[in-house]
């Protein structure tokens, strides 16, 4: 091998004879096959397609220019092909692809450029869905950039070919290419291209794909694209009512209602959807709209019992006569039952964590209704009701954690959670103590306020550096509180004091505690010496 690179290493010492250019393809093959040199290869055969500005005027003696073609072809298909791992291997193919003409029609080396990007990000896309949450955050931008310069070579291909039949074809790739990379004011424009070429059968899809694009970009452009949105989906609606995009585009005008802030407009077309005979669970759009209606109805709840706190705004509830509901706990109702529907149907799909951790904490929210009735309860019958109901909403609400915890833990060290999901598993350990700690107050044994102590020190255990841990402190305080043992409540308060001092105040949010760092050092403060006057009650009491 050696001996025969020298020997074409001197023929290619003749410059553009046809002894030359023969050699140079046989020696950047020997290179590229034998001795793994890509990147040598690849200079050999640069100079080699430069040397062929005329190809229909191509003479020699030696090779073919058919046969130049098919070898240059076979080294962008070796380079590209299935299974590749080298990022090297896609970078050499597309410098390769830039090099090819006039040795083949400008259109097709922008063709080939383009599909080497494409399978260079379906390579990158293989690994990231294997990574670890560390290393797609690596893997992300170089992701994105493959489908970037994916969308830009069709976008060249699709303008070399607009007089051909086929240039809707390179546009409408294009636009999926700029899609993937989340590039939408790129893929809005494709998209228009599309449109514009009035194709018969994708028209309609294309024409929801502008809707979703302009549902993406109205929160960064001044001009409300929602208005557009809306007049497309509607159309498409009302002009093909036959064509299964039709369902795409009800489903993404529920989408629309949401960003306008039109929570009920919203939650009716979805409820519509999921009512549809033409349209089964097995449908995409059937399946996001559950998933939709559910996460909408828990979250608007959460925000109405926020404002609500006294159940100003009420709704009969049918399933006590006469006793009003504030609208939130109707809305956490529906949502649990829709929740649970989601995860009867779909308990593998992804969002199947997301939706259990909100049913679970639907259960929880749920709870203070019950307590909030027990007040008024008239009667032994009515309060002992109103107690089953809690434990069973608390209990149901923990077993949910726990299958969480289940699921999710297992995925911790292997670096699979990312920041919602170990939200997620955080609240699998810190939100059964509370549930626990109010099912203690039901309790007349103590079982679970012990049972809460224990669940808040694994919690703490798990994640000792979230500010959740302070809560957790002053909670045990007050299970030993009410284990009347106020001496172990202050050394449990004390030490709340004493791990607020490694927080800073920025670790303090509404989405982690109810309160700021300095409102926790006054509230422990304020404890402690309510405890230790309890201390002192207890022991001079004879």
């Amino acid at each position: 091998i050696d001996a025969a690179i020298n020997h074409y290493e001197l023929a290619m010492l003749a410059g553009e004879s046809d002894e030359a250019i023969v050699a140079e393809l046989e020696m950047a093959d020997l290179l590229r096959r034998v001795k793994q040199q890509h990147e040598k290869a690849l200079e050999i055969y640069q100079s080699l397609l430069k040397k062929i500005q005329e190809p229909d005027e191509f003479k020699n003696q030696w090779i073919a220019l058919e046969e130049v073609q098919d070898r240059i072809r076979t080294v962008w298909d070796e380079w590209t092909a299935s299974g590749i791992e080298e990022a090297e291997n896609y970078k050499w193919a597309i410098i390769l692809s830039e090099a090819m003409t006039p040795l083949f029609p400008q259109d097709y080396a922008f063709e080939l450029t383009a599909l080497a990007n494409v399978r260079w990000a379906e390579q990158i896309k293989s690994r990231y869905d294997e990574s670890t949450i560390t290393q797609r955050s690596v893997l992300a931008p170089g992701l994105r950039e493959r489908w970037l310069q994916a969308g830009r070579a069709y976008s060249k291909l699709a303008y070399s070919r607009r007089s051909e039949s086929d240039f809707p074809d390179a546009v409408w790739q294009s636009a999926q290419a700029y899609l993937n990379a989340n590039a939408f004011r790129d893929a809005l424009q494709m998209i228009d291209e599309f449109i514009a070429s009035r194709p018969e059968e994708l028209l309609p899809t294309a024409m929801v794909k502008k809707a979703e694009v302009l549902i993406h970009l109205d929160p960064y452009q001044d001009d409300d694209l929602l208005v557009e949105a809306s007049e497309i989906l509607n159309s498409v609606i009302s002009k093909y009512k036959k064509d299964p995009i039709n369902f795409r585009a009800q489903f993404l005008l529920g989408q629309l209602a949401l960003e306008k802030n039109q929570i009920d407009e919203a939650m009716q077309i979805w409820r519509e959807l999921l009512v549809s005979s033409e349209l089964t669970p097995d449908a995409q759009e059937w399946e996001l709209a559950l998933l939709n209606l559910g996460r909408t109805l828990f979250h608007s709840a959460e925000a109405m019992l926020l404002v609500q706190r006294g159940a100003v705004a009420v709704e009969v509830n049918p399933d006590v006569p006469g006793q009003p509901m504030p609208i939130g706990y109707v809305r956490l109702n529906e949502a649990i039952e829709r929740l649970e529907e989601y995860l009867q149907r779909y308990p593998t799909h992804e969002p199947a964590y997301i939706a259990r951790w909100m049913l679970a904490k639907s259960l929880q929210r749920l709870s203070d209704h019950q307590r909030q009735q027990l007040v008024k309860a008239e009667t032994v019958n009515s309060r002992q009701e109103l107690i089953r109901e809690l434990q069973s909403h608390l209990e149901d609400s923990i077993t949910h954690y726990s299958q969480l915890k289940t699921s999710l833990n297992p995925l911790r060290p292997l670096d699979l959670l990312d920041e919602s999901l170990m939200k997620v598993l955080r609240d699998t350990y810190f939100e059964p103590g509370h549930a626990e700690f109010v099912l203690g107050e039901y309790d007349a044994t103590g079982q679970m306020y012990r049972k809460s102590i224990t669940t808040y020190g694994q919690a703490i255990n798990q994640f000792p550096n979230a500010p959740q841990v302070v809560l957790a402190y002053y909670q045990i305080a007050h299970c030993y509180d009410r284990l009347e043992r106020p001496d172990e409540a202050v050394r449990q308060l004390e030490r709340a004091k004493v791990i607020l001092q490694s927080f800073s105040e920025s670790q303090f949010t509404p989405a982690t505690t109810n309160y700021t760092l300095a409102e926790w050092k006054n509230i422990l403060d304020q404890a402690i010496e309510v405890h230790r006057l309890t201390q002192l009650t207890a022991t001079s009491t004879p």
